[in-house]
């Protein structure tokens, strides 16, 4: 819906936003027209290689926590690779395997999404990035970050409320979980 693309388009970037769900980019297009600012949207799978080349090529490309829950993410770095101009960044977040809420999914005390029932999600270790990534791209930044440590239920009445495991640890606890166990595993490459 373009909540990320809004904050690039009012930098004076040329956006250019794609999802494969219509009501998704109808979101997007509303977002963009009431705040005044400029882009294209297009319906496209990213596994696409044809529908994303003929966009052109790009300086960056962005995801965030989307292509971990495509099977075959390998096509979809391909064509991030394609349209790429060399020296290009892709930036993305993707679930991380080494982090707390992975050990809660492995154990039955958790699940990847929020809502039951999501058909497909990943989640990577750094190594798995580097390999995903091969020699076409440099990684310049490997990083975790957010762990959501708050009761669901009072979350959802708009109240923050830490579990009471997390309201026992200090500040500087958490931040260390968020920072080395966080669930989103944050990517910067650069195209070679």
């Amino acid at each position: 819906i373009a909540t990320d693309g809004e904050e690039v388009a009012r930098f004076g970037a040329d956006y250019v936003g794609i999802d494969y769900s219509d009501q998704s980019i109808e979101l997007a297009k509303k977002r963009f027209d009431v705040l005044g600012l400029g882009g294209e949207f297009h319906n496209i799978d990213a596994s696409d290689t044809q529908a994303l080349t003929a966009l052109g090529t790009f300086d960056m490309v962005y995801s965030f926590g989307v292509i971990h829950h495509f099977p075959a993410i390998d096509r979809i770095v391909d064509n991030v690779h394609a349209v790429l101009s060399t020296g290009g960044e892709f930036r993305f977040m993707v679930y991380a395997k080494h982090s707390w809420k992975y050990a809660m999914i492995l154990k039955g005390l958790d699940q990847f999404e929020a809502q039951a029932d999501c058909p497909y999600a990943q989640a990577f270790s750094n190594e798995e990035i580097h390999q995903l990534l091969g020699e076409r791209f440099e990684v310049t930044d490997l990083k975790q970050a957010h762990c959501f440590m708050y009761n669901v239920e009072a979350y959802k009445e708009g109240r923050y409320e830490l579990e009471p495991w997390f309201a026992a640890m200090t500040e500087e606890h958490r931040q260390a979980i968020k920072e080395h166990l966080g669930w989103h595993l944050l990517v910067t490459a650069k195209k070679l």
